[in-house]
């Protein structure tokens, strides 16, 4: 029910998407619990506007408009502002990104503050970020952050499992993409699957990839799966986040997934969403499980990150294969 409910409400929220302007508005988010489109704006004299629309007013009933302080425009502004800053001053244990939800950029510092760092953070606070601090002198934050990372030597790498080789890294960078590039022609003793494990459910352990548009709507769910921690499920709360790990390497374009958890070992597994609601065995790729956030003592929850799929099609000219 929720599948077919939530592709209805992204349906609507891409209609809607034509007629919200930066200035008037703060963005969208689907809500499936309460089956309703949130439409956050900074003056409520536009709602009528936007209901007059004829392939908007059929949907009306699904609509909640809630006033908000900041326009879509100075969210970002600001935090192209914080970007900037970012990549000048190399803060560590960083994650920027708009939340919508709380119509403001949400800075989250998971590593105890260096001199870059603290400068950082004074320059959000001056632009009027929500900061968060979810760390102790004990707990690491990320599943990347177990400690500070040692330059790995990469070029002809061989990637193993406890079952055979699956092939040679033939590329791999951090910033301000974190990819890795496995040429699978040297496996012998495995063969390649297009499908996603999914062990913790009987009825469906495996799940088959079809092709399907990217996500786009907050508060859209996504799922990832991982080596280590098997499925974990959460709800977009933002796109194209920055992120800089423990070692000040930067990173961009990342989706933050609220309530979406994973531990060691879970990185570069798919990330995905079920694409048809009278199949619960059919999903769409959307990107690669990249970090998460653990801990539960801060407003915005444990959250995980992804990294687009679309990206790393694009930048060296892929097609993702469905079927072998």
């Amino acid at each position: 029910m929720y599948v077919d409910r939530e592709s209805k409400l992204k349906n609507v929220d891409k209609i809607l998407g034509r007629y919200l302007d930066d200035s008037n508005f703060a963005g969208t988010y689907i809500d499936v619990k309460t089956n309703s489109v949130i439409i956050y704006t900074v003056n409520m004299a536009k709602k009528h506007n936007i209901i007059s629309k004829p392939d908007v007013r059929e949907h009306e009933r699904l609509l909640v408009f809630r006033r908000v302080r900041n326009p879509l425009a100075r969210l970002k502004s600001k935090f192209n502002e914080l970007d900037t800053i970012a990549k000048l001053k190399k803060p560590k244990g960083i994650f920027v990104y708009i939340h919508p939800r709380f119509n403001n950029i949400a800075v989250v510092v998971f590593w105890p503050p260096d001199q870059s760092s603290q400068e950082f953070i004074g320059a959000a606070r001056r632009l009027g970020a929500d900061i968060y601090f979810p760390f102790n002198d004990n707990t690491p934050l990320t599943k990347r952050g177990l400690g500070k990372r040692k330059a790995r030597p990469f070029k002809n790498k061989k990637f193993f499992t406890k079952y055979g080789l699956i092939g040679h890294l033939v590329y791999h960078s951090e910033t301000p993409y974190d990819i890795g590039l496995i040429d699978i022609e040297s496996m012998r003793k495995l063969r390649p699957s297009t499908n996603i494990r999914n062990d913790q459910n009987a009825t469906y352990p495996e799940l088959t990839i079809i092709e399907g548009p990217p996500v786009s709507s907050h508060g859209a769910h996504l799922c990832r799966s991982g080596a280590t921690s098997l499925a974990s499920c959460g709800y977009v709360d933002a796109f194209n986040g920055i992120f800089l790990d423990e070692t000040g390497i930067y990173e961009s374009n990342i989706i933050i997934i609220d309530k979406m958890s994973s531990v060691g070992g879970d990185s570069g597994g798919p990330a995905y969403y079920f694409s048809d609601f009278s199949n619960l065995r059919l999903v769409t790729i959307t990107g690669i499980s990249t970090a998460s956030l653990k801990r539960q003592d801060i407003p915005l929850y444990p959250f995980g990150v992804v990294f687009p799929k679309e990206i790393i099609l694009d930048r060296f000219q892929l097609d993702l294969i469905t079927r072998f």
